[in-house]
């Protein structure tokens, strides 16, 4: 045999303990779900780190969500969450953080912090909660001089509401710090809504996440034009979430300060300019705001009235009129419990 001859099958006879090894490995990575690892796996393109791999079944992938505010009609919501954010991404483990404002003689309100606080729903991490009138107190003393006493009474629907809109966005900061002293977890995306919403269309967090990745600075938000943008429900990576939650310190304060006039939207979309955040818009999103009657039975309210009221023109780039929403909010249901959101 020539001398070429025998160095190919010296090479061949080399690589066929290789190849043995690879085809071990292989059937190895197909039973335990590491395909990912293999060499003939193509290559994550996405930017994604560690945490969430793009390919195998390493882990499930983590979301937080973040509730804060009044919990009135959070047990007429509770259903839609689970339907529209648990059920359509199985591939996320979720995680709740809430931080409740209580009125005392709210007794819907009463029963769904007693449910909370009773540890029937395990997926809850971490929960605060504050009488009205403490919470109150609390977000005046947080503010700088001359306070929300001096603040100009305001445009439209938010006129006289400064109070309301201070206390929006010190409940968002709470809420999320009680995310962020949870230092045994680590998340991939988190979400930020009202307890009062109810959420009419599927969440996609696997392309929250994907945004998230290639956009570090992006907060997905319903709507946003101008110089507005929709606060009711923000989806983002969790570092852009802290920046996000930063808002009262970082805007509202200064702009309560500067005896500014408040619009609870024209300050979001403050906010997020100065946090260096960019609003991006999910164009599907639906919800609608469950309200109750003078009977106290619950129905739902368009959830951009009072946009649609104070900017008429506008109203066209908005979502229709409780577009896939039921037109009547159904009575809390008995078998569908806060415990049931895992």
């Amino acid at each position: 045999m020539h001398a070429g001859g025998a160095e190919a099958v010296a090479r061949e006879r080399m690589r066929r303990p290789r190849r043995l090894l690879e085809m071990l490995f292989l059937v190895a990575c197909l039973a335990l779900g590491c395909a990912g690892a293999w060499r003939g796996a193509p290559r994550n393109t996405t930017g994604a780190s560690p945490r969430h791999p793009a390919y195998g079944g390493a882990r499930l992938r983590r979301a937080a969500i973040v509730l804060s505010g009044g919990l009135r009609t959070f047990l007429h919501c509770n259903e839609s969450l689970h339907r529209r954010v648990a059920l359509p991404n199985p591939d996320f483990a979720l995680d709740f953080y809430v931080y409740a404002v209580v009125d005392g003689d709210d007794k819907d309100a009463g029963r769904a912090l007693v449910a909370l606080e009773g540890g029937g729903w395990p997926a809850l991490r971490a929960l605060a909660s504050a009488a009205a009138p403490a919470f109150a107190a609390d977000v005046g003393a947080a503010l700088p001089p001359p306070g929300l006493a001096a603040s100009p009474p305001g445009e439209g629907t938010a006129r006289g509401k400064a109070g309301n809109i201070a206390s929006m966005f010190r409940s968002i900061e709470l809420a999320d710090a009680l995310r962020v002293a949870d230092v045994g977890r680590t998340h991939d995306v988190v979400i930020r809504a009202r307890p009062d919403l109810f959420w009419c269309a599927d969440v996609n967090l696997t392309a929250a996440l994907a945004l998230a990745d290639r956009r570090p600075g992006a907060v997905l938000v319903p709507w946003a034009e101008g110089d507005l943008a929709f606060d009711q429900v923000a989806v983002s990576s969790p570092k852009a979430a802290a920046a996000y939650a930063s808002g009262f310190s970082r805007t509202l304060a200064p702009a309560v300060a500067a005896r500014r006039p408040l619009y609870p939207e024209r300050e979001m979309a403050r906010h997020l300019a100065r946090a260096g955040l960019a609003p991006y818009t999910l164009r599907a999103f639906r919800s609608a705001l469950v309200r109750r009657d003078e009977s106290g039975a619950p129905y739902h309210e368009d959830a951009y009235a009072k946009l649609r009221s104070d900017f008429p023109d506008l109203a066209t780039t908005m979502p229709p009129y409780l577009d896939g929403c039921p037109r009547r909010a159904l009575h809390h249901k008995k078998k569908r419990v806060v415990g049931e959101l895992v």
